[in-house]
């Protein structure tokens, strides 16, 4: 398992997706979690699709958490694990609603 919280621009996002995708790469298996800082449909994020990686979850917005309104929070596996996410409404600690996973 590896967490992540990216930066927020879009091309400091991309080379930190490439490095990760680089790190993580020997492992055939693996859940990647966390603050992504951009939607499911972000170029960041296709980097990870391309690189075999599958979101789990919906597309329940996550930020902020008092009124969540932007999906920024993530989980993906590769390889083959497989498994649900969903978001807990009720835990407001952070400005992001977290975002859990049962994995098989």
């Amino acid at each position: 398992m590896a967490n992540v919280h990216l930066s927020l621009g879009a091309s400091d996002q991309l080379r930190q997706v490439r490095h990760i995708c680089r790190l993580l790469e020997a492992h055939p298996q693996i859940c990647l979690c966390g603050d992504f800082n951009c939607p499911p449909e972000s170029a960041a994020l296709a980097l990870l699709r391309e690189a075999g990686y599958r979101r789990v979850g919906s597309n329940a917005p996550t930020y902020p958490s008092w009124r969540p309104r932007k999906t920024l929070d993530h989980i993906f596996i590769k390889g083959a694990l497989d498994g649900h996410c969903c978001t807990d409404h009720t835990f407001t600690a952070s400005d992001h609603l977290p975002v859990c996973a049962e994995l098989r």
